[in-house]
This record gives structure tokens, sequence and C-alpha cells, in this order.
């Protein structure tokens, strides 16, 4: 019931900014996630929602039955763990970690639909802050990471990304619009939980221009107003400047 919930709030999202595309996945993992009560009439409601969608971005419904029959697996976007637990808060701030983990791909579309790849991050050093709207020591951070993103963003050497965590992604782009960030966002519980099965958060991450996560700190801590310079500093550093 969670991935069906999971998925049915990723679709809403995706109606409600228009990336139809999106919508059918995601409705369609849902179906797959949980029978319906009423297999003689549910089954076949959802199946005529799905199927209209489908005709709306495709034109036809030429190509429907075999994309239905393709499994959760099969999509761009895994199925959650069904027992998937939220991330754990760390308040304080701790020192970065040496890593070394080359990131899966990913396609996933921001709040102003942009369709990002891991592609889009090759060439460049990327800081990836990974967040949810109801964590605390997130929301102190945010402000910080907004003026990073701001003195970055002509760069085409570094490049700011956050993954947001949250189970409903109906609560992001509230979250934005009332603190005013502009930061890119990609609605990214199911890419992360894939990644980090136990995850807290915040969490940073840099990856370097190979897709390859090179460092990662975890927490949030009072931050100075040297803050954004040290972030800069360390992207710098894993850019060979």
């Amino acid at each position: 019931m969670f991935e069906y919930v999971y998925w049915s709030n990723m679709a809403k999202w995706a109606r409600a900014v228009g990336h139809k595309e999106e919508a059918l996945t995601y409705e369609r993992n849902g179906m797959l996630a949980t029978p319906p009560s009423d297999p003689a009439s549910a089954e076949t409601y959802r199946t005529d929602s799905l199927r209209a969608l489908w005709k709306d971005v495709h034109g036809s419904e030429d190509g429907f039955e075999a994309w239905m029959k393709q499994t959760a697996a099969e999509s761009p976007y895994p199925a959650l763990e069904a027992a998937r637990t939220a991330p754990a808060v760390v308040a304080k701030a701790g020192g970065w970690e040496v890593k070394n983990t080359p990131l899966p791909e990913f396609a996933i579309s921001d709040a102003e639909g942009k369709t990002w790849h891991l592609a889009d991050l090759k060439g460049k050093v990327a800081l990836v802050n990974l967040w949810a709207t109801w964590c605390g020591p997130c929301q102190e951070e945010l402000p910080h990471l907004q003026k990073l993103y701001e003195k970055v963003r002509e760069r085409k050497d570094l490049v700011v990304l956050t993954l947001n965590t949250d189970d409903n992604p109906g609560l992001i782009l509230p979250f934005l619009k009332e603190k005013g960030y502009t930061f890119p966002v990609l609605p990214a519980a199911a890419y992360v939980n894939k990644l980090v099965p136990e995850l807290s958060i915040p969490r940073n991450w840099i990856i370097d221009a190979d897709g390859v996560m090179r460092q990662e700190v975890i927490g949030f801590g009072r931050a100075s107003e040297k803050w954004v310079d040290e972030m800069i500093a360390v992207m710098e550093k894993a850019r060979g400047k």
C-alpha cells in the first residue's frame, strides 16, 4: 500500500506540472504496486483512464498494450521498497568523507519541467544536496544553498543540484514558492532510496566531472558567513583547480 500511495502522489504531481509522460509511468507503477479492490470494475476503470492518458500523449493507442506489459523494474523509476523508513535527521555536520561511488543513471524532471540526466553533470563538478521539506536542519541549510546556487549559476564548470526525498512530491512546489528558492529540485525519493537505503539528511555530495561521487558530508551545523565560499573551494578542489 505504501508503494501505491507513493506512485499515486507522484502521478498527481506530474499531472499538476504538465509532465504527462512521467504521469503515465507513475500511474502504471501504481497499478502494478497494488491490486484493485474490485477486479471487475476498478481494474477496467484504471486501465481505461491510463489508456486515455497514453492516447493524449502519443496521439493513438498504438503500443499501449505492449507498454502495459512492461514491469516496474523496466521503468526508469525503480519502485520503492514497501518497508522503506523515513530518513534520519542529522543536526550536526561531520567532516567530509572520501568516496569513490559512480552515480547510477537517472531521468527526473525538476519543478520547472526540465528533465535532468546524469549526462547533464558530466564535464562539471556538482554539489548535490539531499533534503526534505520536513527536515529542520535542511531548512537551516537551504538559505545558504540558495546563495551558493546564485553565486555559481553562471559558471560552466560548477553546478548545484538538489534531490528532494519527500514521499509526497506535492509538498515541494508550495515549499519552494513560500521560501523563494530557485535552485533546481528533483523529486528523487525512489532514486535516493535505491542508492542510500539507510538515509540520513541533510547530506551533500561532491560529484566530479565523470559523474563519480568523490566526497560526502552528512548533517548541518551553524553555518558561518564563509559557508558559500568554503563549498565553492571544495568544488574547485575536486575539479582540480
